[in-house]
């Protein structure tokens, strides 16, 4: 069956993973390689509303004087 792209590295350490621990293992890797992607991309859009608020003369409310 062809998937529409050839990885065969991928599906080796696919057929590799035989026992429940090893599977475990592996999507304890992926969510944690998960968790730190969103974080990474919430970071983006921070930085964005940010530059948006600056182009736009918004002062946020943590930069505001008392």
């Amino acid at each position: 069956m062809k998937r529409g792209f050839e990885m065969p590295e991928i599906f080796a350490a696919e057929s590799g993973i035989k026992t429940k621990a090893q599977t475990i293992a592996v999507m304890d890797q992926a969510f944690r390689a998960l968790l730190i992607h969103m974080d990474e991309h919430l970071g983006e859009h921070l930085g964005q509303s940010i530059a948006y608020a600056r182009v736009n003369h918004i002062v946020p409310p943590w930069s505001q004087k008392k």
